[in-house]
């Protein structure tokens, strides 16, 4: 099992791979991240699995916008949906699923600012 730590300004996103936390290492940390978007030079993708909390990334205002910690977007399953987030920090536990990469997809903010994650985390 795999469990997905993030923390979002966005009401509705869609997680596509997990992990159990506090289980262990992070193995998203420092790993290669790419996005759809960045709102500016300061809040750039790799900034969401740097291990700091006190850093950020933040996407363009507008949806949809996506990070991933890999160099391959091709195929995508969904483990995890929610249409009612609450922008706060998600600890999804009790997922089970398998793969290499990671994505967070953003499809409806629910501010006019864009999405921002704080800290991904993948444990094992």
């Amino acid at each position: 099992m795999k469990t997905l730590r993030a923390s979002s300004g966005a009401p509705t996103s869609t997680a596509t791979r997990t992990a159990t936390p506090g289980a262990g290492t992070n193995l998203a940390l420092n790993k290669p991240v790419t996005s759809s978007s960045s709102e500016n030079a300061g809040t750039t993708p790799n900034l969401v699995v740097d291990g700091n909390i006190g850093t950020r990334w933040s996407s363009a205002f507008s949806d949809p916008q996506w990070i991933q910690v890999s160099n391959d977007a091709v195929n995508w399953t969904s483990i995890y949906s929610t249409t009612t987030g609450d922008g706060g920090t998600d600890d999804l536990t009790g997922l089970s699923g398998s793969g290499r990469y990671v994505r967070m997809n953003g499809t409806a903010r629910g501010t006019a600012w864009g999405y921002s994650l704080w800290e991904f985390g993948i444990y094992h």
